[in-house]
């Protein structure tokens, strides 16, 4: 945590593009880190001492050691962090070094002046101010505050707007993954189904080829026989001669023709069946096809739309690596 207490302020742990709009109070916090900084957002307060270098530095402008008195300041702070957190708070360690540098505040600053120019503490920054301001007349003081309310309520305002288009980007790239993976989902869906298409046609091709037109060429030739058979009947008097024999023996006939027959009957009416099923099926299969197309063509106009929605709210907020991350992923929801 104390290394990050300490980088978080520094210049070079942000990225470039974001200075010098992100400053904030660099100055002091360069007191503070001892290192250049972007902005005062953090400070190392655990210990007293550290406490202690804190208000002298940010309120004070006391400035970091060098090199060789920061390695015996730092060993020397090392060594009193366990005596040190249990006294005092921040509060109390201000008024007592305010109170202590009251006497000699005047020494110091005499002696600032010859040393070289460098970062002020809060107070010197104060001082100047102040004294900048004492020069003014009452209506320029009050012509400054009044612009100074100005210029915060509008910076109020951008912020505002900045935080609403954020919310807006933000709202919309939720919105753009929810309709890529529907696009996914339905990809995949229309892709299940044709597959499920693909094999109801095979289906109906094997049972055309392999089973209905044997089915149908067997009960032909059933009907066929039964129909010679039909035509052989024997006559009265070949009967009374065979005493009723030829009768009794094209009767046996006739009975296994129409056996055979009934049996490839049954056979021809379960393939006749299973077609009817296919079909249906295949009937079926077409028309979710069709509308899970029309959704999916849907969903990819609509994400088309919202990406450009996208696009145009990071080129307006310069936000670079958004348009590279649409860039990169657009190619495969196409």
């Amino acid at each position: 945590m104390e290394n990050v207490t300490h980088e978080l302020p520094q210049r070079d742990k942000i990225d470039e593009s974001w200075l010098p709009e992100a400053e904030y109070f660099p100055e002091l916090g360069q007191l503070v880190s001892g290192k250049p900084a972007w902005g005062l957002i953090s400070g190392a307060l655990g210990s007293k001492t550290r406490r202690s270098n804190f208000v002298q530095r940010y309120f004070f402008g006391e400035r970091p050691f060098d090199s060789k008195e920061k390695g015996h300041s730092a060993s020397k702070e090392h060594a009193s962090i366990e005596s040190d957190d249990k006294h005092g708070d921040v509060l109390g360690n201000l008024t007592s070094i305010s109170s202590a540098t009251d006497d000699t505040h005047e020494d110091q600053a005499d002696t600032q002046q010859d040393k070289e120019a460098g970062p002020k503490g809060l107070l010197g920054w104060l001082n100047v101010w102040a004294d900048y301001n004492a020069s003014r007349s009452p209506e320029q003081r009050q012509a400054l505050w009044q612009q100074a309310v100005r210029d915060f309520r509008a910076a109020k305002e951008d912020v505002r707007k900045v935080c609403a288009t954020a919310n807006g980007i933000r709202e919309s790239i939720q919105h753009l993954c929810h309709l890529r993976k529907e696009i996914r989902d339905q990809s995949e869906a229309l892709h299940d189904l044709e597959t499920k298409l693909a094999e109801a046609a095979n289906q109906l091709a094997h049972l055309d080829t392999e089973e209905c037109r044997p089915a149908n060429i067997a009960l032909k030739q059933c009907l066929d026989a039964i129909e010679q058979h039909q035509a052989r009947k024997s006559s009265f008097w070949a009967n009374l001669v065979s005493l009723w024999s030829a009768q009794r023996s094209w009767e046996v006939r006739r009975k296994l023709l129409e056996g055979q027959h009934d049996l490839n009957r049954s056979e021809f009416d379960r393939i006749a069946r299973q077609i009817r099923q296919l079909d249906t099926l295949q009937e079926s299969l077409e028309k979710q096809i069709a509308d899970i197309r029309s959704a999916l063509q849907r969903s990819r106009n609509e994400s088309q739309l919202q990406q450009v929605d996208v696009m145009n709210l990071a080129r307006t907020c310069g936000a670079d690596h958004l348009l590279a991350w649409l860039f990169d992923s657009t190619q495969q929801y196409q």
